[in-house]
């Protein structure tokens, strides 16, 4: 079948994909949480002196305050890691459909209707935590708001739903037929 090559090519470019962008969020996370903590250790006056050597962060930065920074950094860090774990979830999902072979199994089901939930949550409660994050430290010039996974949740929850559907029809498709040959 020439159709599930295809289909199996696009999981493992997924799987790729999906690596490089969990590697880089969990690093970037790494380095914004280091950063959040390391700006409390440092005085406005050496803040002033990073921040001006840095022409475009200087308009952005320069009136902040070391917590206001350390939530700008913490809010990087939260921003990351839900993305990094998205992206662990998502290569895990290729994973598994590589090695079963073809997308049309209850596990591929079940493993789509878990990042569409995935997808649903995790936003949601990062946003929670970003904004407690604006609100405790005074932020108030950024705007930290992303692309809404939210809506490609449903899609996948729908796509789960359609997709089982059909694996239950092909299902019963071949007991008709294994019973029809006997």
């Amino acid at each position: 079948m020439r159709s599930l090559a295809i289909v199996q090519k696009i999981f493992f470019i997924l799987k790729i994909l999906a690596t490089v962008i969990m590697v880089l969020c969990f690093v970037g996370a790494g380095i914004s949480l280091l950063a959040s903590f390391s700006v409390n250790a440092l005085s406005d006056s050496d803040i002033a002196t990073i921040i001006s050597s840095m022409p475009i962060y200087s308009e952005t930065f320069e009136n902040f305050t070391l917590a206001q920074l350390s939530g700008v950094m913490f809010i990087a860090f939260v921003l990351t890691l839900t993305e990094g774990i998205l992206a662990l979830f998502t290569k895990r999902f290729a994973q598994a459909e590589l090695q079963e072979g073809t997308p049309f199994t209850d596990n591929t089901v079940s493993n789509l209707r878990i990042l569409g939930i995935l997808l649903i949550v995790l936003p949601f409660i990062s946003d929670l935590v970003v904004s407690f994050i604006i609100n405790r430290n005074g932020i108030t010039d950024m705007d930290f708001s992303g692309g809404s996974t939210m809506l490609i949740g449903v899609v996948l929850l729908i796509a789960s739903f359609v997709l089982q559907v059909g694996i239950e029809t092909i299902k019963e498709a071949k007991k008709e037929s294994d019973s029809s040959n006997k």
